[in-house]
């Protein structure tokens, strides 16, 4: 299951579309000097009942939490445009 914004998601192709663009963006990542920002939309990744990890965006930036640690990196507009689009069409899927 996923959350975002407090929406639960459990449809498989909204998953599967979600995670997709998560593991396209595998490398690059670090924890800067100043701390990890923080993002304005965050995907929350669940088995079950149980927290995995997170996936959030910001302006220029991707941010990521998992096993206790937080790390981001910098993304160029389209990035982050393309993840709010793949997070926008979950609004509109009728198996939230």
């Amino acid at each position: 299951m996923i959350k975002i914004r407090g929406s639960e998601i459990s449809d498989r192709e909204s998953i599967r579309r979600i995670v997709a663009f998560v593991d396209a963006n595998k490398e690059g990542w670090s924890v800067p000097w100043y701390g990890v920002p923080v993002p304005t939309t965050t995907v929350e990744f669940y088995d079950g009942k149980t927290f995995k990890g997170s996936f959030g965006i910001g302006k220029n930036f991707f941010e990521m939490q998992r096993d206790g640690g937080f790390w981001s990196k910098d993304a160029k507009s389209d990035e982050v445009g393309r993840f709010l689009d793949v997070v926008g069409k979950l609004k509109e899927s009728p198996h939230r």
